[in-house]
């Protein structure tokens, strides 16, 4: 299926791609067709992107899949481009601070990152290309 891309998601360090694998088939076609969604949106719903409140401009991608919650901590970079940096299985109201800053407080720190990161090329398959270094 062809979409119109708006913006760019990329992965920063492996941390995405360790949960990723964990997951079910199903929930792997969901978070594909999410973050499929998010690229291709030119303003993408609340029910699936929205900011972290107390933070300075990281995002939570939102997942549910049945009875799970799954969330993808991001960020924007340069506008149209968005860093995710992990996900993880929702067990909580809250989104827990242990993953907020354990994973984020490296690249969150800084503005504009050109991480050194790999892309989801194929929605049915991972394929892990580098970034360009700037």
């Amino acid at each position: 299926m062809k979409f119109n891309q708006v913006r760019e998601v990329v992965f920063y360090g492996d941390s995405f791609f360790i949960f990723y694998k964990k997951l079910s088939p199903q929930a792997k076609l969901k978070v594909d067709w999410t973050l499929q969604l998010i690229e291709s949106l030119p303003l993408v719903p609340e029910k699936f992107l929205k900011h972290l409140s107390g933070t300075d401009g990281l995002y939570e991608i939102r997942i549910a899949y049945e009875s799970n919650a799954y969330r993808l901590l991001c960020f924007f970079d340069e506008g149209k481009l968005m860093v995710v940096l992990n996900g993880f299985h929702k067990k909580t109201n809250r989104t827990p601070n242990s993953e907020i800053n354990s994973k984020t407080a490296v690249p969150a720190a800084t503005k504009t990152v050109k991480p050194r990161c790999s892309r989801l090329l194929s929605w049915k398959k991972i394929k892990l290309l580098p970034c360009e270094n700037t």
